[in-house]
């Protein structure tokens, strides 16, 4: 039953299209690219979008005053005073800010180290073998070398809050934990 609707609708289909002129088609095409190339605008719009809000991830979370211009700056049906209260409330309640402000003030300090952020797919999923973590933050790094290998040679080094870096040797026990899930 259903093949015969659909090649019903078919037949109609070819005989609607012998009917039309050629101005009709070329106007149904003309429609149907345009379309298409507005569909790619958009992909484009948003994809430079999605760079500008890269570029401005560091600003979010160490400079809010810059932070709430450039988003008033995007939407500006906004009030300022209504930002600055989502601001300071997601700085409160974000599990993460904290963390990007703590990797914010150990890029100033020291502005050679690489430091990166990698959320976990599965937050419920402890991977940790022994002790939890006693600091506020449970930031973690992943090494990857230039092959995707881990390095050979690595520094392995901790940032306690307040505190500068303290090394911690390869050799000691207490490394294994932290480095190896």
């Amino acid at each position: 039953m259903n093949s015969l609707r659909t090649s019903e609708y078919n037949l109609r289909r070819r005989e609607q299209r012998a009917r039309e002129s050629l101005d009709e088609r070329f106007q149904r095409r003309s429609a149907r690219n345009a379309a298409d190339r507005l569909r790619r605008a958009r992909a484009r719009s948003d994809q430079q979008m999605a760079n500008r809000v890269n570029s401005q991830a560091e600003t979010n979370v160490s400079e809010h005053d810059c932070a709430n211009s450039w988003r008033l700056e995007n939407n500006p049906s906004c009030l300022s005073s209504v930002m600055e209260k989502l601001d300071a409330l997601l700085r409160t309640i974000n599990p993460y800010a904290e963390s990007y402000l703590q990797m914010h003030q150990l890029i100033q300090s020291n502005p050679t180290v690489n430091v990166k952020m990698i959320f976990m797919e599965h937050p419920d999923l402890d991977m940790r073998r022994y002790n939890a973590p006693t600091s506020r933050t449970e930031v973690a790094a992943i090494f990857v070398g230039d092959d995707g290998e881990p390095p050979a040679n690595r520094d392995i080094c901790i940032y306690p809050i307040g505190e500068g870096c303290k090394n911690i040797s390869p050799l000691n026990q207490c490394n294994d934990p932290m480095v190896y899930p």
